[in-house]
């Protein structure tokens, strides 16, 4: 089987603008997976679930899994994983009633970078919402 990069294939799902949010149509796609909640930056079970990808009794199990998105609303996040909320605020309170739109989905994240490597304020992480017309 060939091996395919999305982030090069589709770029424009995996490099959006940090400053705008964008409307993107989200084809079907595997995700290495980890449910969970809480900060992923103090979360000693976060850290163990990536370094050792494996189960874990508090996250579940990593896993990989097709998502089905479609319509979405994405923005960039560069920084702390803490620092995500005034961006999602905007996101939901903001963005999606001026545009109309609503929830089709939770909101995820996608993490572009390895928080093992990269600096907080240097960690780059997609934050993307489905939604749907009212």
């Amino acid at each position: 089987m060939e091996k395919v990069d999305f982030k090069i294939e589709l770029d424009y799902l995996y490099k959006p603008s940090s400053k705008e949010f964008s409307i993107v149509t989200v084809p079907p796609l595997k995700y290495l997976m980890i449910d969970g909640e809480g900060d992923p930056n103090t979360s000693a079970d976060y850290a163990e679930a990536i370094s050792q990808k494996k189960e874990n009794s508090k996250l579940g199990e990593l896993r990989h899994e097709t998502l089905k998105e479609d319509k979405s609303v994405q923005i960039l996040h560069i920084g702390p994983y803490d620092k995500e909320g005034p961006t999602l605020n905007r996101l939901h309170n903001e963005f999606m009633p001026a545009n109309k739109f609503i929830f089709n989905g939770k909101h995820h994240e996608i993490y572009m970078s390895d928080p093992r490597k990269v600096a907080p304020e240097k960690l780059r992480t997609v934050l993307r919402q489905p939604v749907k017309k009212i």
